[in-house]
């Protein structure tokens, strides 16, 4: 599994090549925990350990999800389903 450095170098890698990508709302990091859910895209979660850490990427629907990397230089993806959001 990938450090906290390890997953900030690759969501830059990641935030480059889904810049102007329609339907992802957001990137950010998560730790890996143990009783994590299947991603609403229908991918397994990742494991968990003491220092793992995944990417999550926001989209607004699975045809987005689609465009998304299962892991990038070794650092698993979760994608998550959001839908559309707005400022209330």
């Amino acid at each position: 599994m990938a450090t906290i450095e390890q997953a900030r170098a690759a969501k830059r890698r990641l935030r480059e090549a889904l810049a102007g990508s329609q339907g992802v709302t957001g990137i950010g990091l998560a730790p890996v925990t143990a009783g994590a859910a299947a991603s609403d895209a229908g991918r397994e979660p990742p494991r968990a350990g003491d220092e793992d850490w995944c990417i999550r990427v926001d989209v607004v629907s699975s045809d987005t999800a689609g465009d998304v990397p299962a892991d990038i230089d070794g650092v698993p993806v979760q994608v998550c389903l959001t839908g559309e959001i707005s400022a209330l």
